[in-house]
């Protein structure tokens, strides 16, 4: 799932912003690179959340990319 491109939702204002994954741990944090800028998005209740510049991104976790899950036993 690393350096994919994901579509994240300013929540302040409806746009749409590209940015790519640096790090990801399930059902925990996203750390997702916009514009050369790094957002860490915490999970909560089927959403990862950050902000950024005053503004607040979000994602669903339906709407992440399904390949590549950190493998867990």
């Amino acid at each position: 799932m690393i350096d994919k491109e994901i579509t994240l939702i300013c929540t302040d204002n409806n746009k749409k912003v590209q940015g790519h994954i640096l790090a990801f741990n399930d059902k925990e944090f996203i750390s997702v690179a916009v514009n050369t800028v790094r957002i860490k998005l915490n999970y909560k209740k089927g959403t990862y959340a950050g902000s950024m510049g005053g503004y607040e991104f979000s994602i669903k976790e339906e709407d992440l990319p399904k390949s590549n899950y950190q493998f867990k036993r």
